[in-house]
């Protein structure tokens, strides 16, 4: 196969993310590649904070996931919530409130724009690296990476035959992984490579057995939160001449999320729950009451529907979320003398289903249930970018392209229903009428299309051998239009006596709806707006200097912008849209190599200022949540990394960074409630002026060390050891700077063995994650109907997996 050169330099030496890299076996670094700056270069050439995880550390270190990725890496956080997961980045992420919100970290698979997470159920699956940029990404990367974005690039055919089994169990908890791929040549020009994965991550977390109100027992069952996904993949490279490589990949998955991940986590004291003291109101439902760090999970469970009464009634069914996705990504790389001319096309989709009960306390009054077709999300996206890039010769270089994408979000007919008659709610002598009679379910229907178009280009100068210029900028302009419902469902049809237009004559229990749950039934029309148009101009100007043949300093202006949307969730006219967001980042920094090169350095110091910074909350007043803009916020801090190759065995490092991330001016932030009402809260609206507040997930200080070492034994075998200390600062995972939704500092240990024949065919290894066992909290909130309750995930607990593999070569 062709291989594409690069230009290597004594600083080309490259640092990848520190702690998951491993030592030479001499006294020297490896050469790392990357791409994301859609030209073969290293990372010493790249002016960008970065960090790059290659696809053996991935395998070495057993992660299958994101979790297990950015928790080694300082100023990145996972965020996962019952429906979807974000990335934030140096504290900025779009939260998880809102599944039709465009992300803030950039994901990128093969060079094609991934805009849900659910658009791939496997991303680190036979992997060739995973590229981390940090900071606004507004030219190259520029489609809403206005925090950073992800690029992941997967293992092409090798012309070699090649293939691996490997297989794991995960001890603790009792996971696996099963994996196979077959790679090789058809004919002297034709490539292919086969992969095939299912893995399963077992359960930790246990719910109780209890009597529901209305007399069902409602059956517990130990370590229920299981998370399991498998995947097929096709790919293949064809070169029918020496300046055309085509480049096509198939891919389909399936995953199921079963049972609880969230429940009650902490209470203030005196905190109340329908007006009633909450320890002895949950004891009376639960009476093995407990919460969620002690690894128990008392929340709501499923319920249906029962015609003879008009009422819910609390039942066993299971609980699961499920995921089928296919997808295909095809490149066109077109050589001539000039340049490269690329296309990469690529088409996602996926189909969603959920039954989940999101009470975050033991009582069965909310539940959704969408079915694929009938409910649940339907999702489709195509791609298109056309691309010409220089050769890397001469004066100047330049890259010029242009993006499409039209993209299909789709519920139709998601069901939310409240069990009035089974659920404990706040009473007044109007709802306890409601209650009595009636239960309400509602239909949500969402269906919205996205076109967007951009033209990018990027001028690098190089105005002599050791000082160049880049210049570039991207123009956007998207459109969103949405087909938007929200109204009474089928069953429980008595309830349209929530709607005094529709039934004159009859009470208006409306206003009681919307104060008590945030529900007003709206249509289309009631919309203040269903459709938006963005147009943005991101400029980007970085300088970088070679001080010699191992430093480079490098400098950078960048803005970036992500565009403004509907909010999916809504249960309220006023609260369905929201406007784009834009950031202005600047930065400086060093990347060396000392010590004849065994030591390796990168240093950044950063500031990026938002305007109209989009963030998700919760309504105190309805226990609703919604998606906004905050008005401007910073974020500022220094980010290092460093490898020391010690001997020709033995290498230490780590990664250090210090964040500053706070609300300049934030009015309309929901109170905290109970004894953390803030003194600046307004009684009458429940809001508040945020200035000054931390964002989520932004902690001071956050780093890690590790350690490794490398012996090769008589017998020709290799064994390798590694150590890892994990360090966060506390941060707040909730959406105010509440004492009670503060994750307290933590250190993580992770350690490792590996043991590889001397001809590298056989591998196995014993990994142990988190030895400490840390309780760690990455999304919650305040508990709905309650107040001075709080609700939260936890992170996985210890995990020791046995890994083993074999590879012909």
């Amino acid at each position: 196969m062709k291989h594409k050169n690069f230009k290597k330099k004594t600083i080309a030496i490259a640092i990848g993310i520190t702690t998951l890299s491993g030592a030479a076996y001499a006294a020297e670094f490896e050469v790392i590649t990357v791409t994301s700056q859609k030209r073969i270069q290293t990372l010493a050439d790249v002016p960008v904070s970065m960090q790059v995880a290659t696809g053996e550390m991935l395998d070495e270190l057993s992660i299958v996931d994101f979790g297990g990725l950015v928790e080694r890496l300082p100023n990145v956080y996972l965020g996962s919530s019952p429906s979807i997961s974000s990335i934030s980045m140096r504290g900025v992420g779009s939260g998880t409130d809102n599944a039709a919100a465009e992300q803030s970290v950039g994901m990128y698979v093969d060079g094609a724009y991934l805009s849900r997470g659910f658009q791939f159920n496997a991303p680190f699956t036979d992997v060739e690296r995973v590229e981390v940029l940090k900071g606004p990404q507004g030219v190259l990367q520029g489609k809403n990476s206005v925090a950073g974005a992800i690029v992941i690039t997967t293992r092409r055919p090798t012309d070699d035959f090649e293939a691996r089994v490997r297989t794991g169990y995960e001890i603790e908890n009792g996971g696996y992984n099963l994996e196979g791929m077959v790679s090789g040549g058809i004919s002297d020009n034709l490539f292919a490579r086969v992969v095939v994965q299912n893995n399963l991550a077992g359960g930790w977390l246990d719910t109780n057995s209890r009597l529901s109100q209305d007399g069902v027992m409602l059956n517990g069952k130990k370590d229920q939160n299981e998370d399991e996904f498998s995947i097929f993949r096709l790919s293949l490279v064809w070169e029918p001449t020496d300046d055309l490589t085509l480049f096509g990949k198939v891919e389909t998955g399936e995953r199921k999320v079963r049972g609880i991940s969230f429940s009650g986590l902490k209470n203030q004291p005196g905190a109340t729950y329908a007006g009633v003291p909450i320890d002895a109101f949950f004891l009376s439902k639960d009476p093995n009451y407990d919460t969620i760090d002690n690894g128990v999970v008392s929340n709501g469970f499923n319920f249906t529907y029962n015609p003879d009464t008009n009422k819910f009634e609390a039942d066993n069914k299971p609980l699961e979320t499920a995921v089928d996705s296919a997808s295909f990504t095809g490149q066109i790389d077109y050589e001539i003398e000039q340049g490269t001319l690329t296309g990469v096309t690529s088409y996602s989709a996926f189909e969603q289903s959920r039954a989940m009960a999101t009470t975050m306390a033991p009582t069965d009054w909310l539940s959704f249930r969408d079915e694929k077709g009938a409910g649940g999300e339907e999702f489709d996206q195509l791609t298109q970018e056309i691309r010409f890039v220089s050769a890397d010769t001469g004066a100047f270089t330049y890259i010029v392209g242009a993006f499409y994408m039209d993209r299909n979000i789709k519920y139709d007919g998601a069901t939310a229903s409240i069990n009035f008659s089974n659920g404990n709610l706040p009473l007044t002598p109007q709802t306890a009428f409601i209650y009595q009679f009636f239960d309400a379910p509602g239909e949500r229907f969402f269906d919205e299309n996205t076109e967007s178009y951009s033209a990018f280009g990027q001028l690098t100068w190089n105005i002599n051998d050791d000082v160049r210029i880049n210049v570039g900028a991207r123009y956007t302009d998207e459109t969103k239009d949405v087909d938007y419902s929200y109204q009474p469902g089928a069953q429980g049809a008595n309830l349209v006596v929530f709607d005094p237009d529709l039934y004159p004559g009859h009470p208006d229990y409306n206003a009681i709806g919307k104060s008590v749950f945030g529900v007003e039934y709206f249509t289309t029309a009631d919309l203040p707006r269903s459709k938006i148009s963005n147009s943005s101009l991101d400029p980007s100007v970085s300088v970088q200097w070679d001080v010699n043949q191992d430093i480079m300093l490098y400098g950078s202006y960048t803005k970036a912008t992500k565009a403004g949307g509907f909010n999916s969730s809504a249960n309220s006219p006023d609260i369905t849209s929201f406007d784009s967001e834009r950031a202005t980042g600047y930065e400086i920094g060093v990347k060396g190599s000392f010590l004849e090169g065994t030591l390796l350095a990168n240093v950044a110091l950063y500031n990026t200022s938002f305007d109209d910074l989009q963030v998700s909350a919760l309504d105190s007043n309805t226990n609703s949540f919604f998606f906004k803009n905050a008005a401007e916020a910073t974020t500022q801090g220094l980010e290092a990394d460093i490898r020391y190759a010690v001997t020709d065995s033995v290498e230490i490092g780590g990664a250090l960074a210090y964040l500053d991330a706070t609300f300049d001016d934030f009015p309309g932030a929901s109170c905290s409630g109970g004894i953390s009402t803030e003194a600046n809260c307004d009684p009458v609206t429940s809001t508040r002026n945020a200035k000054g507040d931390k964002l989520r997930f932004s902690p001071d200080w956050a780093g890690n060390l590790y350690a490794t070492y490398k012996y090769d034994l008589s017998n020709g075998m290799k064994l390798d050891l590694r150590g890892d200390l994990i360090y966060t600062d506390d941060y707040f995972w909730g959406s105010q700077n509440d004492d009670y939704m503060v994750q307290d500092a933590f250190t993580k240990v992770d350690v490792s063995a590996n043991l590889t024949s001397k001809n590298g065919n056989w591998k196995v290894s014993i990994i142990g994650k988190n030895l400490t066992d840390e309780t760690t909290v990455s999304y919650g909130g305040a508990t709905p109907q309650a107040v001075g309750a709080y609700y939260s995930n936890v992170d996985k607990p210890r995990q020791i997996f046995i890994t083993a593999e074999y590879n012909w070569f």
